[in-house]
């Protein structure tokens, strides 16, 4: 993670809440709750981090909650802009 003008070392999964909450967001200003584009939330993600993490880093994270199960999964992972996601209900 990118602090005070140097890499800091942090948990793999240190910023999945964040992922999470931020989807969780995106999915509140949708009238029904829908697949986001990944790429979108990655955006908003790197938006509101200031830049802190990488968005491949990001991806990355987001692509094992898809496959830990933690997020449902619409489209083919090949690159942010070919997959969507949202929250399993």
């Amino acid at each position: 993670m990118w602090m005070n003008e140097e890499i800091t070392s942090v948990p793999e999964h240190h910023f999945d809440p964040v992922i999470l909450s931020t989807i969780e967001q995106l999915h509140s200003e949708q009238v029904t709750k829908d697949f986001i584009q990944t790429g979108e939330v990655i955006g908003e993600l790197f938006t509101q981090m200031n830049g802190a993490a990488n968005i491949f880093f990001l991806e990355y994270r987001i692509r094992y909650l898809v496959y830990s199960g933690v997020l449902a999964l619409k489209g083919i992972p090949k690159s942010m802009r070919h997959y969507q996601i949202q929250l399993r209900v």
